[in-house]
């Protein structure tokens, strides 16, 4: 049997193609009508990635909101591949960027006052349960990163509508950096990416990013 031309990722992983009632991916032998076995009769991997699907689509609902009250440029909701990768030895309320928005501004002054807008905003956590608040607030600017780049700004973790999201604020020269070092990283070149960037990045610091 040959898998049908234009078949998507989804497609691969949530259709049936032996039509014996078992989706590909929780099927031992997906192409063969005579095998009936499933990988594992106590997980259904399938239910797992329509579920992270379901979720995403109430991110894409709440980002345009999120993105109005604090002031953000724009706005993401992580890959369900990464995402699931993510969930490989921890929980789905433990992925704490599943969605996020960015507020890009032109210093650390402005940076300053939007952290304090969005902490007037949300009150902070008290306990996982609770719902529109902050429960991490990560200073960059006090972060030691000896072998990786600095990182001017902060990244604030926030549960918005009972779902987790990260606002990341820097500056827009910060992010031009980053945008110029990420191939670098994704290659695994992280000494090159220190020594070619880490001179911008102290530039740009001096001028109050």
């Amino acid at each position: 049997m040959k898998i049908p031309k234009k078949t998507t990722y989804s497609q691969l992983w949530t259709d049936d193609f032996d039509k014996d009632g078992i989706s590909n991916i929780d099927d031992q032998r997906p192409f063969d009508k005579n095998s009936h076995r499933r990988v594992n009769s106590e997980v259904s991997l399938s239910d797992k990635y329509k579920g992270v699907k379901g979720v995403e689509s109430n991110y894409r609902t709440d980002i345009p909101k999120l993105k109005k009250m604090v002031g953000a440029q724009d706005g993401r909701v992580k890959k369900t591949y990464s995402t699931i990768g993510k969930q490989m030895g921890r929980y789905l309320s433990n992925v704490k960027d599943m969605g996020g928005v960015r507020v890009l501004t032109n210093s650390k002054k402005e940076n300053n006052q939007v952290l304090r807008k969005i902490k007037n905003e949300f009150k902070k956590c008290k306990k996982i349960t609770d719902d529109d608040c902050i429960f991490e607030v990560d200073n960059k600017y006090k972060q030691k990163r000896r072998n990786e780049l600095p990182y001017l700004g902060y990244h604030v973790g926030l549960r918005y509508n009972g779902l987790p999201y990260e606002v990341q604020i820097k500056c827009k020269d910060m992010q031009k950096i980053q945008d110029k070092a990420h191939p670098f990283y994704k290659r695994g070149k992280y000494k090159e990416a220190n020594k070619l960037f880490r001179p911008q990045i102290m530039k740009i610091k001096r001028r109050g990013c």
